[in-house]
């Protein structure tokens, strides 16, 4: 049976109205539009768009940025990330050992150690595909009645408006970045301390009944660096879990704002054996996704990108890398200490001679007087 590598999705998104918008920096690009409204003021509020130019001539696309896709495909389950998680460890491992987190990724930094971990998902920004036309218009914003009759406290303001409008966006699940948890600073990507595991796997069974992984030395397979890591590696039931869930997620987007709103309406999925032939533009082998039973219909086996690594092997190649760390740091301080050494007596020599000079000096004034 042929192993999956990765995932690839197109995803088609309809709405109407502006649901991401942008900074008023953006009425530099706006005022060299042809046949468009100029906004000489900063009370404007802009769409994000990618611009592009054809025949020397500016034109745009609105989009709805990554950023704003991924907050709307882990909001439920992770409504904000807050860097004081890390001081409550079980409210940290509470966050951290949940699917969310693990497809998501993290990253929490400190004086002391930084826990990171990369996400699986890429997903691009939804550009316009219609040919629909924005354009300013004017709102005005009510307030407090005041004494003075010829003052007023309403504002007027504009904002960037479009009628129905269709975005296309696409991204990928990278399988190699899913399957594996570091519990080791070596390759400087530590996810948890593993010391905490115990209660990590406690805590993850409750939400991924599949886990029961522990952690051992593994190594990238084929890889050319020839460094254990100390990790825990996901299962191939696990991934399939953790995937599904993903694409759950990403078939339920539904942004909606005051005024406006975006919806998923079409996903499609590749299954990527070889990356040479299951590309993007290929247009063989997609699997349309229009509910979540297709998903949980969903079966295949994953490649597993590292191996398991002989433990007294891995213990022996890591004392021989420390040690050989170990030599380079005493050289390194005794060469600082060395630069310090010559730099003081080299200091220490300069004042030794500028001492005679202005002794000389003296004697000479004295014989002139």
């Amino acid at each position: 049976m042929k192993k999956v590598k990765s995932i690839l999705f197109k995803a088609k998104i309809s709405g109407s109205g502006i649901v991401n918008f942008d900074s008023n920096d953006q009425k530099f690009m706006w005022n060299q539009l042809k046949n468009k409204e100029h906004a000489s003021h900063d009370n404007v509020s802009f769409a994000k768009k990618n611009w592009y130019i054809k025949n020397d001539e500016l034109f745009y696309k609105l989009k709805i940025s990554s950023d704003s896709l991924r907050h709307e495909i882990f909001e439920e389950d992770l409504q904000f990330q807050s860097p004081n998680i890390i001081n409550n460890e079980a409210l940290f491992l509470a966050f951290i050992a949940s699917p969310v987190s693990i497809v998501r990724g993290y990253m929490f930094a400190s004086k002391e150690v930084t826990l990171k971990k990369t996400s699986s998902l890429t997903i691009t920004d939804a550009e316009q595909t219609c040919l629909a036309v924005s354009a300013l218009e004017t709102f005005s914003r009510s307030g407090k009645k005041v004494e003075d009759e010829n003052k007023s406290d309403i504002s007027f303001f504009k904002k960037e408006t479009v009628g129905e409008i269709d975005y296309t966006t696409q991204g990928s699940i990278d399988f190699k970045e899913l399957q594996f948890l570091s519990l080791d600073q070596v390759f400087d990507r530590l996810a948890l301390n593993p010391d905490s595991f115990a209660l990590y796997k406690k805590i993850l069974q409750t939400k991924l009944p599949t886990f029961n992984s522990e952690p051992k030395f593994y190594q990238i397979k084929d890889s050319c660096v020839q460094i254990p890591e100390y990790g825990v590696l996901f299962s191939k039931e696990d991934v399939l879990m953790l995937t599904k869930e993903l694409l759950k997620k990403i078939l339920s987007i539904n942004i909606k704002k005051a005024k406006s709103f975006a919806k998923l309406t079409d996903l499609k999925i590749k299954l990527v054996y070889d990356c040479t032939i299951d590309t993007m533009e290929n247009d063989l082998n997609w699997i349309t996704i229009n509910t979540k039973d297709n998903i949980d219909s969903l079966t295949f086996e994953s490649e597993v990108f590292f191996v398991e690594e002989n433990k007294e092997l891995a213990n022996a190649l890591r004392k021989e890398i420390e040690d050989a760390e170990a030599v380079i740091k005493i050289k390194n301080k005794e060469e600082k200490e060395k630069k310090v050494a010559e730099a003081n007596e080299k200091k220490k020599r300069k004042i030794e001679i500028k001492e005679p000079k202005s002794e000389t000096t003296e004697s000479a004034n004295r014989i002139e007087e």
